[in-house]
């Protein structure tokens, strides 16, 4: 059995079969950092007011 062709075929069909799912894992990876992002942005906007203190009071 010719070695080099055998290991093109598994070689091709590995790609073939794990490339779709390389760009599944990295999507659902952004949108787990997004959410992330989104909430650590919001409780920024709520801690921010009683950081500053008087100011957040209306002067």
């Amino acid at each position: 059995m010719n070695f080099t062709k055998l290991f093109a075929i598994v070689l091709l069909a590995a790609l073939v079969l794990l490339g779709q799912t390389e760009a599944g894992g990295l999507k659902k990876l952004g949108k787990k950092l997004e959410g992330v992002g989104k909430r650590v942005f919001k409780a920024s906007e709520k801690a921010l007011p009683v950081a500053v203190g008087i100011k957040a009071l209306g002067k």
